[in-house]
């Protein structure tokens, strides 16, 4: 399922190896540090969000329900 959510989105985070990267290079690297803490703190080893061409932000199953909102907050703030 992740595999379709990457190719149908506009724009990926992926949180890996200690790191968020941003594939389209849109967010700033304060976002991308602020989001990193966050799953870090939550001890989240590997995980993706997605974000749609209309700016719907979905999250892979890694991350809690609880952190959906917080992460939207960082993304769009």
């Amino acid at each position: 399922m992740k595999w379709f959510k990457r190719l149908a989105a506009a724009q990926t985070i992926s949180w890996c190896n200690g790191s968020a990267r941003d594939n389209r290079n849109k967010l700033m690297q304060w976002k991308l540090d602020a989001i990193a803490d966050a799953l870090r703190q939550e001890g989240i080893d590997v995980a993706e969000i997605w974000i749609s061409s209309t700016g719907l932000i979905e999250f892979s199953q890694e991350i809690p329900g609880h952190l959906h909102q917080r992460l939207r907050n960082m993304i769009i703030s």
